[in-house]
């Protein structure tokens, strides 16, 4: 892959893990920790480390959509979301539309929608294929080329390929061919086979490294 890309991935994770550092340390959030009534009696780092792992597992979702977004931007015709040309007037009855990421390449356009572990119940399941129906159906009246939509799920927690990844609440919902699972996901974004591999090597390394200068940053700055 381009060393150009990797910086602009790597920009991007700095970028991304600074601004939550930043957030983190504003006084507004630091004195939520004496706040919560359910929470007294609590030792204050059990209490900490709880929140900071919720916080983590949240805000690398975002990351890794970001990491997507910059993928299609490279290799794609065309990336949008919600406020980009293509869509930005559009509108799923009274509210905008939006997509998690959507792109057109060699005449296709896709609309994905991003979960970090694809750990859906029934439930959420069915507005996930609701949502992106309603998106492909606006779009479909701007645009004269096919419209594909998926599940694009960025981690397989449940199995040693996409192939036996078996969530029953999402697959009652979705049909195999709407599914993309971590190697499926970031191959089918970048167009190029064996680019999951490269992300896993060059990429996800970055991630974690600025995770954990960040984390200890602020446990320092919290006094633990």
């Amino acid at each position: 892959m381009n060393t150009s890309l990797k910086n602009k991935l790597n920009e991007t994770i700095e970028n991304h893990w600074d601004k939550w550092l930043k957030s983190k340390k504003k006084k507004s959030h630091i004195v939520n920790y004496e706040h919560s009534f359910v929470d007294f009696g609590m030792d204050f780092e059990e209490l900490f480390l709880f929140k900071l792992g919720r916080s983590y597992d949240s805000s690398l979702g975002t990351l890794w959509e970001k990491i997507l977004w910059e993928t299609s931007v490279e290799y794609n015709d065309d990336t949008f979301s919600k406020n980009e040309k293509l869509v930005v007037d559009l509108k799923v009855g009274n509210k905008k539309w939006i997509v998690d990421l959507g792109f057109l390449r060699k005449n296709k356009y896709s609309l994905i929608e991003l979960k970090l572990g694809g750990q859906l119940d029934n439930k959420k399941s069915k507005v996930e294929v609701e949502t992106l129906k309603d998106r492909k159906d606006v779009l479909s009246e701007i645009v004269d080329k096919p419209i594909s939509t998926y599940l694009g799920v960025v981690t397989n927690q449940l199995t040693d390929s996409p192939e036996t990844w078996d969530k029953s609440t999402v697959l009652k919902e979705f049909s195999k061919d709407q599914l993309l699972i971590e190697k499926q996901l970031f191959d089918y974004v970048s167009g190029i086979d064996g680019y999951f591999e490269w992300i896993k090597s060059e990429i996800q390394p970055l991630t974690i490294n600025k995770w954990i200068s960040v984390k200890n940053e602020y446990k320092s700055h919290m006094g633990i």
